[in-house]
């Protein structure tokens, strides 16, 4: 995170620029190709995802919308997790999902009467369209 400020009601978050683009994209690419993210790589994607996804949780921020489009492509080696326009700040360990469809429909958490830290961690494997 570059910088943070606050306009009105509007939480902003500046984040670095990343020239690769987003994980939809670099995946579209691959499959296009009919290739494979190299291992190693998708590794370093998943490992960078869950730092940023537990830092966010230390804070008591829940992003709820997780899915490759809002990963953004720095390098082979890192990602930044971005755009938490659907984010919810969280005071205590379960919430009442105010909003519970806020997000992708594929991705979303599977309980959908509460958001709670763990939540973002089903997005990481997502399941068919229910």
């Amino acid at each position: 995170m570059k910088d943070f400020y606050v306009t009105g009601p509007n939480y902003c978050v500046v984040l670095e620029y990343c020239s690769r683009g987003d994980l939809g994209k670099l995946i579209a690419e691959h499959a296009k190709k009919k290739e494979h993210l190299p291992q190693r790589q998708i590794m370093h994607y998943l490992l960078n995802i869950a730092s940023a996804l537990a830092f966010a949780h230390e804070l008591d921020v829940l992003h709820r919308d997780i899915k490759p489009q809002n990963i953004f492509v720095c390098s082979e080696t890192v990602v930044k997790v971005g755009d938490f326009g659907a984010a919810k700040i969280v005071e205590d360990a379960n919430v009442a999902a105010e909003g519970a469809r806020t997000g992708t429909r594929i991705y979303m958490v599977r309980s959908q009467t509460t958001f709670c830290h763990t939540s973002g961690a089903w997005s990481l494997q997502p399941g068919e369209v229910q």
